[in-house]
């Protein structure tokens, strides 16, 4: 579903943007053109932040344990 690596944030700002012209929209009926602005940065940042468990490179960063 996702390209990059960091699906966790992509979703997280996503469902933010949603929320971010439902509540509104349920609340009065209408939704203001800053909602929808903020909306989409909102969802901008979500797609362009990495997950914490993700290193600056292509690879996961994944946890070794030393026997």
């Amino acid at each position: 579903m996702f390209a990059n690596t960091s699906w966790k944030t992509t979703v997280i700002g996503l469902v933010l943007a949603v929320a971010m012209v439902v509540i509104p929209l349920i609340q009065t009926g209408t939704v203001e053109l800053k909602d929808i602005v903020i909306a989409a940065l909102l969802a901008i940042a979500g797609y362009l932040q990495k997950d914490k468990n993700v290193t600056g490179g292509d690879v996961s960063n994944k946890m070794t344990v030393k026997k």
